[in-house]
């Protein structure tokens, strides 16, 4: 049977809060006789970087075939369902797409495809880390730290790259296809963010 350890991260904002919609789908993953799921909350673990890298390491000890990370507002639909047709096709990182306020104000999904195709799954050169899946592989392949925010070395310091995309400029740097899926998650702010992005999108 196939060993998923689950994360929460909880830490950096609305502190030990989950949305009641993510508890739902996570009681649900639980409940599913395909997987061996174990759930673990990740808070005060500040930054976000050492957090989701904390979580990797927990994995490993474990010995997780699969690390399932979910920010504590991002609540997906059928994540298992998602992981069971990664692992059909030999997929080794998948991050679902959400909406999020970009830095200019306006609401888009946190992705950036390549146009590449595998079953239900896109690729793509970037995913926001809010709904991660990583498989085994990619730890036993990459030496940590797996996730790292990089202020970038422009004249004024003033840009950066988030721990979620060095993650999978690291990965895919080593060879791995990043991939997200069909199925969106949600994204709660005051209201769905993805709801929005989509309405937006479709209204463009």
């Amino acid at each position: 049977m196939t060993n998923v350890s689950v994360f929460v991260l909880c830490s950096e904002e609305r502190d030990g809060w989950w949305h009641p919609r993510l508890a739902t789908a996570i009681m649900d993953m639980k409940e599913d006789k395909r997987f061996n799921v174990t759930v673990e909350p990740c808070s005060n673990r500040h930054l976000v970087d050492h957090a989701r890298n904390v979580c990797v390491v927990k994995a490993r000890e474990a010995n997780a075939d699969w690390l399932v990370m979910f920010d504590n507002d991002v609540v997906p639909i059928d994540p298992l369902g998602v992981l069971k047709e990664a692992i059909q096709l030999e997929v080794d990182v998948v991050g679902l797409s959400y909406g999020i306020m970009h830095i200019d104000s306006k609401v888009r999904l946190a992705v950036q495809g390549n146009g590449e195709r595998c079953g239900n799954f896109h690729g793509v050169n970037d995913v926001g880390g809010g709904a991660l899946m990583i498989r085994n592989k990619v730890w036993q392949t990459i030496p940590g730290p797996w996730f790292k925010w990089v202020r970038l070395d422009d004249e004024t310091i003033t840009s950066t790259m988030s721990e979620d995309c060095y993650f999978v400029k690291v990965a895919r740097g080593n060879g791995f296809k990043v991939w997200t899926h069909e199925r969106l998650a949600a994204h709660f702010r005051t209201m769905n963010m993805t709801w929005v992005a989509e309405l937006v999108r479709k209204t463009c």
